[in-house]
């Protein structure tokens, strides 16, 4: 029996007249609209879309041995940050 009825065959999940599969879509470039630029001086610029959303720099604390971050908001807001993503991640929940 080579023929089963189209409801039964698809709760079988038989292909009947199998489609070709399609190919997947090439990469189109998709260009990340955050971006972090070094500046000169150590200080790192936090940009989306192109708009400033805000300043990174390393420093340090008594505290702790190594490295943490400040953030600076183009709002005036200052936070420190142990992580380099901790600190982009406050910046982009203070941008509006």
């Amino acid at each position: 029996m080579d023929y089963l009825p189209k409801d039964i065959a698809d709760l079988c999940g038989v292909m009947l007249n199998s489609v070709k599969a399609s190919s997947t879509p090439e990469h189109r470039g998709y260009d990340n609209p955050i971006k972090l630029k070094e500046e000169g001086d150590g200080t790192f610029t936090l940009t989306y879309f192109d708009n400033v959303v805000g300043w990174i720099n390393k420093t340090k604390l008594d505290k702790r041995d190594g490295n943490a971050y400040r953030a600076v908001s183009v709002h005036g807001d200052v936070h420190l940050c142990f992580s380099e993503q901790s600190a982009r991640d406050w910046l982009m929940s203070r941008y509006h």
